[in-house]
């Protein structure tokens, strides 16, 4: 459940890049007076400032381990610049705000999205879930710009930044629902091929210390293993996977 919800997230995000980048250069010009020929320079704003608030976030959330907090607060953020963006069309320095705030969030969730996803995906089948992410993020965002053009053409800018928010708004809802994920690394490991047919190494591997998952792949001689590296023993992994 929580690897759709992390679909569902990641559809959702890109839905908003494309819906939103059909209205805001729309808003740029016709509201805010500014000629399309110097739009380069508030994108440029939005690629580079948001770095100086991203970088923070995530290390937070990975070493304090707020991962869903974070993430959280970058869907509500999301949610929020959208409505700034809707109500302050006509002033552009609300519009730069905005996106500089937009693309920090948009940073945020787009490099926190897929450690989750790895901390989540059961031991062997991370490949699996990335393509199916994957496909969902392309997905979203072929649909944001259909969606974002059926409503402009409707409703008008407004519209189209208000869809957006209530888009950011489901997410919320849906990601206030997911559990707060393990925090665990990846692995794969070399077994010792004399060991591989051995049903019971599976079981002196999970109870290593600080093991939280694993598999055994006795064609590839190796181990798909997710630990807690703040825990784990690896000195008696290795003796488990390599006796003397």
């Amino acid at each position: 459940a929580d690897l759709l919800r992390l679909d569902y997230g990641i559809a959702v995000l890109h839905a908003l890049l494309m819906a939103c980048f059909v209205a805001l250069p729309l808003a740029l010009q016709e509201h805010a007076g500014l000629p399309r020929e110097q739009h380069w320079w508030v994108y440029l704003a939005g690629l580079l400032l948001p770095f100086i608030g991203m970088v923070p976030l995530i290390i937070y959330a990975e070493r304090r381990r707020r991962m869903k907090r974070v993430v959280l607060g970058a869907i509500l953020l999301l949610a929020l610049t959208q409505l700034l963006m809707w109500l302050s069309m006509n002033s552009l320095a609300a519009l730069v705000v905005a996106v500089v705030l937009f693309f920090t969030a948009f940073n945020v969730l787009e490099a926190t999205l897929p450690s989750m996803l790895s901390k989540i995906a059961p031991a062997g089948s991370k490949g699996t879930a990335m393509g199916i992410y994957s496909t969902s993020q392309f997905a979203g965002a072929a649909l944001g710009g259909v969606l974002g053009g059926a409503v402009y053409g409707s409703f008008g800018l407004g519209g189209v930044f208000v869809c957006c928010a209530l888009l950011a708004i489901s997410w919320l809802a849906i990601g206030a629902t997911m559990d707060e994920p393990p925090y665990v690394t990846s692995y794969r490991l070399a077994v010792d091929p004399a060991l591989v047919r051995d049903e019971a190494l599976l079981r002196r591997v999970l109870d290593v210390p600080g093991v939280a998952e694993a598999i055994i792949v006795a064609e590839e001689a190796a181990a798909y293993i997710k630990v807690d590296t703040q825990v784990l023993d690896r000195e008696q992994l290795d003796r488990v996977l390599h006796p003397v």
